[in-house]
């Protein structure tokens, strides 16, 4: 097609003026191009950038707090509703009206106030005393406040109620106290003082006046558990001595949990008619102590110690060993020991003696076990004397060994086929002096041994002497 043909018009609009407003003169259509009146307001990309960074972090910072409130609104239920769950309380500080365990059929007459403790301790100086391992880590601060007691009720009592009551009690004597009394000094370790105020030491005693102690009280529901309410009792109770004879106390009992027990060599300065120390948790170790009766009964802790009776002495503990050195003396009496502990070992020697040489004296003796070794041994025995012993594990070895008087029967049993070793020492010497030979008979089968022993004479005599040992899943050793 020819460009200047008539029958085309071109039109082509001019290049766009800000200035002013144009027109085509030419026919068609109309463009216009004007200018902005008003200013352009720029926003500044570095502006807008940092805007956004603005509102991002304070986002991010509202977001974390708000995430911290809960997780900290979160972790104070979960532990109250736990510790609420576990003791049935709800924790300090919502808690203020504790509840404090009075020991039955006894009666409160006097407590120590928050005025009444003295810095002042161990007024006298200990003897020594069993170590039962590695030392305490005591709260920083301590207290003292001491008890001065007569020694004629029949009853002498330490105890501790609460669960804040732990620590030790030592009994101990000493030339320095006051002759017919005994001294209960009490020494509390604690962090603050609010939490040794929490304690009630008292003075107890019962209607009818014939028992009478001190008792360390502690809530039975404590405040929060935390370091600041952490309690420790040290006790040391003081009785007098004697310049000519043992001192005879009546009766001494403890009552106590997560308390350990120690003694110092007692049995030249005291003579008991009867001891009875309860604990839990913790051990019982006894330097040595004479008494007519005695109970010692802990859990989860072990005893230890040297043991003397005329009457029955009963050592029991669980989780934990047993090892004592008892002497059992016939004084017109038939005296008797049980011992008894389960997963842990029995490591028991006992010397029988005779006030009485021509009564040689009938003796009991009992020990058991589980899950571990027995180990039994008698060191002396008064000739013609009367023994009947019992000792019996599980899934562990027994070994006993009888002092050459021992004559009468003998039975071991084990099971699986488990070797069992019966050894008469047929070369030991008579022990009565006359020269006799040792004599026996003996039967064995898969899984036992019995017999009989004895020493000989022109007639065999009637034996009246009898012994059991027995175990499972292990040997057993039996020597005369």
């Amino acid at each position: 097609m020819n460009p200047s043909s008539p029958s085309k018009k071109t039109t082509q609009s001019p290049p766009p003026n800000f200035g002013q407003s144009s027109q085509s003169n030419q026919s068609g259509p109309l463009l216009y191009y004007q200018q902005q009146s008003q200013p352009v307001h720029v926003i500044h990309g570095y502006n807008l950038r940092a805007s956004r960074r603005d509102s991002t972090c304070a986002r991010f910072f509202f977001a974390f707090l708000w995430a911290g409130v809960i997780w900290l609104f979160l972790t104070i239920t979960v532990h109250n509703l736990v510790f609420w769950t576990h003791f049935g309380y709800p924790p300090w500080p919502w808690r203020h009206d504790f509840e404090y365990p009075v020991p039955r059929g006894f009666n409160i007459e006097k407590c120590v106030g928050s005025g009444d403790w003295t810095n002042n301790h161990h007024s006298f100086e200990k003897p020594d005393l069993p170590e039962h391992g590695p030392s305490s880590h005591f709260p920083p601060l301590k207290s003292g406040y001491s008890f001065e007691l007569p020694l004629d009720p029949d009853t002498l009592w330490f105890i501790t109620k609460g669960r804040l009551s732990g620590g030790n009690v030592d009994i101990v004597t000493s030339p320095d106290q006051k002759a017919g009394h005994v001294t209960y000094e009490v020494v509390v370790h604690y962090v603050t003082e609010n939490a040794r105020d929490l304690a009630k030491v008292c003075l107890l005693n019962t209607d009818k006046g014939d028992e009478q102690g001190v008792g360390i009280l502690t809530p039975t529901r404590p405040p929060y558990w935390g370091r600041e309410y952490h309690l420790f009792f040290e006790t040391t109770i003081v009785f007098p001595e004697s310049e000519k004879e043992r001192l005879a106390v009546k009766k001494f009992e403890t009552d106590t949990a997560n308390t350990i027990h120690r003694t110092s060599h007692l049995s030249d300065k005291l003579l008991f008619d009867k001891v009875n120390f309860q604990g839990s948790n913790s051990p019982m170790l006894i330097f040595s102590l004479a008494t007519n009766e005695g109970t010692f009964k802990s859990s989860n802790g072990p005893i230890r110690g040297v043991f003397n009776t005329t009457g029955h002495l009963t050592l029991v503990t669980s989780n934990s060993h047993v090892k004592a050195a008892v002497g059992l003396t016939s004084n017109n009496t038939d005296p008797s020991a049980t011992i008894r502990t389960s997963n842990g070992p029995i490591e028991g020697e006992f010397s029988l003696f005779s006030s009485d040489k021509d009564t040689p004296g009938k003796f009991d003796v009992s020990t058991t076990t589980s899950n571990s070794h027995l180990s039994t041994k008698f060191v002396t025995a008064p000739v013609n004397s009367e023994l009947h012993f019992a000792g019996k594990t599980s899934n562990g070895p027994a070994t006993v060994v009888l002092h050459s008087t021992y004559e009468g029967k003998y039975e071991a049993i084990t099971s699986n086929s488990f070797p069992i070793t019966v050894r008469h020492n047929t070369d030991k010497d008579d022990p009565s002096g006359k020269g006799r030979k040792r004599a026996g008979s003996s039967q064995s089968g898969r899984g036992y041994a019995k017999g009989e022993i004895w020493w000989a004479e022109k007639e065999k005599k009637d034996l009246q002497g009898e012994v059991t040992v027995r175990t499972s899943n292990s040997a057993v050793h039996l020597e005369f």
